[in-house]
């Protein structure tokens, strides 16, 4: 909405910019459905949500942050539900917006992404005017799961920003 206000944009294994097909639905339907179990206090949600969470973040580095999540499993149930479910509406699909963004865009994608997968979403990222794609051996969060190459790759991208945003500002 301000283009004028970005230098630069980062993305880490994004929703958004995979194509809208029944299995994408299907798997948002599944997911809100798991998730809303835990929001009602199923039983069986969290041990349910602790095997998914180290099925998504498996990485060793990760492990402090998934136990974290895990422990609040009860807590964050209901905003995941409602986050699934918004997953599957027409909104949720930004593939449009994509050559629209004028700044440099750093996709930083976990190779091992159980749910988001790269080749899905291959078409949109190559989109992007000005895009870096960097795949990490990770599971879903390349910065909480390989952390130092998180970083690095991080760096490289800021250092290589402009000064000034891609859009000149409005007067």
């Amino acid at each position: 909405r301000s283009p004028e206000r970005v230098r630069g944009l980062v993305l880490a294994n994004p929703g958004g910019l995979d194509r809208a097909d029944g299995l994408a639905g299907a798997a948002c339907r599944l997911m809100a459905g798991f998730f809303a179990a835990g929001a009602r206090g199923t039983r069986w949600f969290p041990g349910a949500f602790a095997l998914y969470y180290r099925f998504v973040l498996p990485g060793r580095p990760a492990a402090a942050q998934r136990a974290r999540i895990v422990a609040a499993a009860r807590e964050v149930a209901p905003v995941l539900a409602q986050a699934w479910t918004s997953f599957a509406t027409p909104e949720a699909d930004l593939r449009s917006l994509v050559p629209r963004v004028a700044c440099p865009v750093l996709v930083a994608w976990a190779r091992r992404d159980p749910v988001l997968r790269l080749r899905r979403n291959l078409a949109a990222i190559r989109r992007f005017p000005r895009v870096t794609l960097e795949t990490f051996d990770a599971g879903h969060a390349p910065f909480l799961e390989a952390p130092e190459a998180f970083e690095a790759s991080l760096e490289r991208f800021l250092q290589s920003l402009p000064r000034e945003p891609a859009v000149p500002a409005r007067s």
